[in-house]
């Protein structure tokens, strides 16, 4: 094993950690193999030490690439492991993007915990910041009434079930009323006009696209094992594609990865996160694809009533999922503009299937 050393290994803490990259359970072999690394590592350091001192230089601990190649290449089942840290044992470039890499999925971690956890938190009108939320969104909807109280004869006119919206809410949690505010705030027009419409409940639609955009983005634990919007069983995809590779997720993290680098945490009302702006953004604009799914269904059979609806759902949700699973990685992240594109291109597509 004669090989120059490498500067980016330089403590023992890391030497050891990757001596346990080595699966203890691995048998007889695996156990040769750490030894055999042991050893190795010691003269090695003893050569490298002697070799410093003779030429006048402070000692640096390395790794030689034949034992790094050999140890990758002892476990066929680990073979992908070994290789990552080989990689980022052997090319320092290599090993800061490793880092960088490593460093960007313990933070989508985060923001993917952060999110669940706010899934779950329940609405209650008695809480000071709800109630602001609700007299935000009457402000948004209604600029010219004045917000009294948040049971109204009113909210049914924007698409909730009963005059009291807290009846919808209390199934939705504060997450849903926080994504009606953010489209009431920056697409106040295309909301409006989507009430005025009155082809469908917007805002309890919109609840629902909460939902359904929680679940299939896996960002809902536990996921249910059928969507309650669009009846998709999510059991039986897992069943037939036990190994599925849900490039999706990778997409949508690349957002949050767009969102957070661009700084725009200050675009939502209330938002503490990333993730916020970007579940938000896609929240917004799966509405307005929605709308031209429905409206479409609607073009193409009158007699297409809300009994149908979750068939839109279910459109939309394929749309969404084709959008994340097409485009966006690491390198180059989906944008906001991107999102922006893709709802304007299926609204115009509707206009052009109508002639305007």
């Amino acid at each position: 094993f004669e090989s120059s050393s490498f500067r980016d290994w330089e403590d023992g803490a890391r030497r050891r950690q990757f001596a346990r990259c080595v699966p203890a359970a691995a048998g007889q072999r695996a156990r040769w193999i750490r030894q055999n690394f042991a050893r190795q590592w010691q003269w090695h350091h003893l050569q490298a030490a002697q070799e410093a001192a003779a030429a006048g230089r402070r000692p640096v601990e390395g790794l030689h690439v034949p034992l790094l190649v050999a140890v990758a290449a002892a476990h066929g089942r680990h073979q992908r492991l070994h290789r990552v840290v080989l990689l980022e044992a052997c090319v320092p470039r290599a090993h800061q993007r490793l880092r960088r890499l490593r460093h960007e999925r313990t933070g989508m971690m985060g923001e993917v915990h952060y999110i669940r956890q706010k899934a779950r938190e329940f609405f209650d009108i008695s809480v000071p910041e709800d109630e602001d939320m609700v007299r935000n969104l009457w402000t948004g909807l209604f600029p010219t009434l004045p917000y009294e109280h948040h049971v109204n004869a009113r909210w049914r006119d924007v698409g909730f079930q009963n005059d009291d919206l807290t009846s919808d809410l209390r199934a939705s949690g504060r997450l849903g009323l926080r994504m009606l505010l953010y489209f009431a705030d920056h697409m106040n027009d295309a909301f409006k006009r989507m009430i005025h419409d009155n082809n469908f409940p917007v805002c309890v639609c919109g609840l629902n696209v909460v939902e359904m955009l929680l679940i299939h983005l896996n960002l809902k634990d536990p996921v249910p094992l059928v969507c309650p919007c669009c009846g998709t069983d999510n059991a039986e995809m897992e069943t037939n594609h036990p190994v599925r590779t849900r490039p999706e997720l990778k997409g949508f993290a690349s957002l949050v990865q767009y969102t957070s680098s661009a700084g725009s945490s200050n675009q939502l009302l209330f938002a503490e996160w990333p993730i916020d702006v970007a579940f938000a953004q896609v929240f917004m604009h799966s509405m307005l694809v929605l709308d031209a799914v429905w409206k479409q269904k609607l073009y193409a059979d009158p007699s297409t009533n809300l009994l149908h609806f979750r068939e839109a759902l279910y459109d939309t949700r394929v749309l969404i999922i084709d959008f994340f699973a097409t485009r966006g990685d690491a390198m180059h992240p989906i944008t906001v503009r991107d999102l922006a594109a893709w709802s304007q291109q299926h609204v115009q597509a509707f206009d052009r299937k109508r002639g305007v």
